[in-house]
């Protein structure tokens, strides 16, 4: 959206209706369809990547979480003396991924709402390239680390090698 105040800056404006390419009214017609245009993407996607999260990677992380904490407590019962120590690990780095997890879709959450009480065009465009895309952002990182320790069993969206591996 950084770019689009320069269609609508008064010396370009001159141009185009100089040379007969568009009028004035066009030209801020265009401007303020493609502001809308970029605002509504990135809901669109906030709101996916919120809905993914929300029903595909929660439900992996809690299902991985409880397998290791059952398996935990598996060994133990078989023998006290029997290490845990990675399981214990890994559930660990889970379980804080997780908590991160629900701040940063919260966080999300939170932008999405925040730009509802915005009226200007441009600044609802700067909100969602500032604010909610940089949640979205946020909230991948925690995604792609989560991906990287849950099991293929539990992981149900394709990760970035079977993708890869697809292109071939």
């Amino acid at each position: 959206p950084e770019a689009l105040p320069a269609l609508i800056h008064p010396k370009n404006v001159d141009l185009f209706v100089r040379h007969g390419v568009f009028t004035k009214h066009e030209l801020y017609s265009r401007y303020e369809i493609l502001l809308e245009n970029y605002a509504k993407t990135i809901h669109i996607e906030a709101l996916t990547m919120m809905e993914m999260v929300n029903k595909q990677i929660v439900p992996a992380v809690i299902g991985y979480q409880k397998e290791l904490a059952d398996l935990i407590l598996q060994k133990r019962a078989v023998n006290l003396n029997l290490e845990t120590d990675l399981e214990e690990n890994l559930l660990n780095k889970i379980s804080k991924l997780s908590i991160l997890l629900e701040k940063r879709l919260n966080l999300l959450a939170e932008q999405i709402l925040a730009v509802r009480g915005l009226k200007d065009k441009l600044a609802i465009a700067r909100t969602y390239r500032e604010k909610v895309y940089g949640a979205m952002v946020e909230l991948r990182f925690v995604v792609d680390e989560l991906e990287m320790l849950i099991s293929g069993k539990h992981w149900t969206i394709p990760t970035y090698t079977e993708i890869l591996n697809s292109l071939q």
